[in-house]
């Protein structure tokens, strides 16, 4: 009941804007998922608060399992916090147990939170998590280094503009 009335709480504290619920139909990465409706439409969203390995950097497609074990073809609440410049919805995602899915990824080591926008007085109680996540080893931090997906991506960008400008 407790993790129920937590996951009640963030719901109804944490934005003005209109929760609703859905079905998970679809696992992109360990922080993208698609979620229909009852009326038939599917939304992509991006959880907030944290970011996971990209699909193709070590410990992605590991984290792409987790969120899908814990999320695909569930009903679970969705709380928007804003739209992304992907024109994605921001959300938190709270699971039929009543956990709410960016925590599960945090406790799995499969997530960091993302500093630069978890910016909710919650973010700390994330921080949290992570950091006992780290501590106990699990996940992406059984390595002495694990690779941030920002750091990853930016790589990424810079490896194909260098490859743009030798064409």
């Amino acid at each position: 009941m407790k993790p129920y009335f937590f996951s009640l709480l963030l719901l109804f504290t944490v934005s003005a804007a209109h929760a609703w619920t859905g079905m998970v139909v679809r696992v992109s990465d360990g922080d993208s998922i698609t979620v229909r409706t009852d009326d038939g439409v599917s939304h992509k969203l991006r959880l907030y608060g944290v970011d996971s390995p990209e699909i193709n950097q070590d410990w992605g497609k590991q984290a792409r399992q987790v969120a899908f074990t814990h999320a695909i073809n569930r009903t679970v609440g969705v709380t928007p916090m804003y739209k992304d410049r992907y024109k994605r919805t921001v959300v938190i995602v709270v699971l039929p147990d009543g956990r709410i899915l960016q925590e599960v990824m945090l406790d799995a080591g499969m997530a960091w939170v993302y500093d630069r926008y978890c910016q909710e007085d919650f973010c700390d109680s994330w921080r949290i998590r992570m950091r006992n996540a780290r501590a106990s080893r699990r996940g992406l931090w059984q390595e002495i280094y694990p690779y941030p997906p920002w750091e990853w991506r930016k790589a990424k960008r810079l490896e194909g503009q260098k490859k743009k400008r030798q064409n």
